[in-house]
C-alpha cells in the first residue's frame, strides 16, 4: 500500500500533536479507568457516563488529531475525522437514549476478553511503542489517537450487555482495517493488534443474539411450558 507520507513525517505529526494537547491523555486515562470501574460496579447513571466518555474521546480524536494534525500530511484524514466525529455522535445519541449499557460478568468470555483489550490499549500498546523506538511523545497516545482508542472501544463494547446496537461496531471495524493496513506499511508493530482485537470483538459482538431477540422469540414457548408444568393433572376416570 502506497502512502502519501513517510514514517518520519508520520512520527513528526505525533510529536507535534502530543506537545500541543498537553495533559489531555491523562484525562483520557482517568475517564477510561472510571468507565471500567463503573462497568464492574454499575450505577444508574454510569452507562451514560461511559457512553459519553467514549463519545468525547472519539470527537476529540476526530477533530484534534485527524482534522487539525494528520490532515497536514494525509488528505484522507479529513474523511477519517468525519468518521470519528460521526462515531462520537452515535455514542452520544445511543447513550442518552439509554440504549447502551455496560456490565462486566466474570463468567462470560466476552467480558474477560474486553478487559484484556482495555489493558492492551492502555498499558501494553504504549510499552510496545516504547520498545520499538517510537514511544511518547513520538507515537500514538491512549485515548486521543485513533488506534489505541479503537482497541479500547472494542474492549468496552465487549463489556456492554446483549442489547448493544450493532451499528456501533461499523466505524471501529472500518478503522481497524485501515489502521492495520497502514501499520504494515509504516512498521508500527503495535497497530497489528488493532486488526486482531477488531476481528475478535466484531465476531463476538455480531454473532451473539441480542437480549430483545431472545425475549421476543421465547416467552410464549416458555410460558406454555410453565403453564403445563404448573397445571393440576386432569382427573382420570376409573
Amino acid at each position: 500500500m502506497q502512502l502519501p507520507f513517510t514514517t518520519t513525517q508520520f512520527v513528526a505529526v505525533f510529536a507535534r500533536y502530543n506537545a500541543a494537547i498537553g495533559i489531555v491523555p491523562l484525562i483520557a486515562y482517568a475517564l477510561a479507568a472510571a468507565s471500567v470501574f463503573l462497568a464492574v460496579k454499575p450505577r444508574g447513571w454510569s452507562h451514560r457516563f461511559t457512553g459519553l466518555s467514549l463519545a468525547g474521546m472519539w470527537a476529540f480524536t476526530g477533530v484534534a488529531y485527524h482534522l487539525m494534525s494528520f490532515s497536514a500530511i494525509n488528505p484522507a484524514a479529513r474523511l477519517f475525522g468525519v468518521m470519528f466525529v460521526a462515531q462520537a455522535a452515535l455514542f452520544a445519541i445511543t447513550s442518552l437514549r439509554g440504549r447502551l449499557r455496560f456490565a462486566f460478568n466474570m463468567r462470560e468470555f466476552r467480558s474477560r476478553m474486553g478487559l484484556v483489550m482495555v489493558a492492551f490499549s492502555a498499558i501494553v500498546y504504549p510499552l510496545i511503542g516504547t520498545v520499538a523506538g517510537h514511544g511518547y511523545p513520538n507515537g500514538p497516545v491512549f485515548g486521543v489517537t485513533p488506534c489505541p482508542l479503537v482497541i479500547f472501544t472494542f474492549g468496552m463494547l465487549l463489556l456492554s450487555d446483549r442489547s448493544l446496537p450493532k451499528y456501533l461496531v461499523a466505524i471501529p471495524m472500518a478503522w481497524a482495517l485501515i489502521g492495520a493496513t497502514a501499520a504494515i506499511s509504516l512498521g508500527i508493530r503495535e497497530d497489528i493488534g488493532l486488526l486482531v482485537t477488531g476481528t475478535i470483538a466484531t465476531i463476538a459482538l455480531l454473532s451473539r443474539k441480542s437480549e430483545r431477540a431472545v425475549l421476543a422469540g421465547k416467552p410464549f414457548e416458555l410460558a406454555t411450558q410453565d403453564e403445563d408444568a404448573l397445571a393440576p393433572a386432569a382427573p382420570t376416570l376409573r
